[in-house]
């Protein structure tokens, strides 16, 4: 559910080719990710997230990949800074290094 504004958020996947909005319809809605991992542990349902946060689950068997023909599409991370006129070199330099790191880890890829 979304905290900014109460409602339950559908879930989005990639159905040829396009990215398709589905409506969920549920008894249980959480806006905190540690209730929503733990609601998907105790048989509550089904979760949707980012393998960063399920993969120590996957690995275990606690938690079973279902739906692997319809990926999500990838999540942009920003990065956030004071406006200026110029980028600082070390801001230019942080996202750089942070790009190679995520574009490295295997948890932040995304399977298509």
């Amino acid at each position: 559910m979304s905290s900014n504004t109460g409602r339950v958020r559908g879930w989005d996947f990639v159905i040829d080719g396009k990215t398709e909005l589905i409506e969920m319809k549920g008894t249980i809605a959480v806006n905190d990710a540690d209730a929503y991992v733990t609601c998907g542990l105790h048989g509550l349902g089904i979760v949707k997230g980012p393998r960063y946060t399920l993969g120590p689950y996957l690995a275990t068997g606690a938690l079973r990949e279902i739906l692997v023909d319809y990926p999500s599409t990838p999540r942009p991370i920003s990065i956030l800074y004071s406006p200026n006129r110029h980028l600082p070199r070390r801001i230019r330099v942080f996202a750089d290094w942070i790009a190679e790191v995520f574009a490295r880890e295997p948890l932040m890829q995304f399977k298509n």
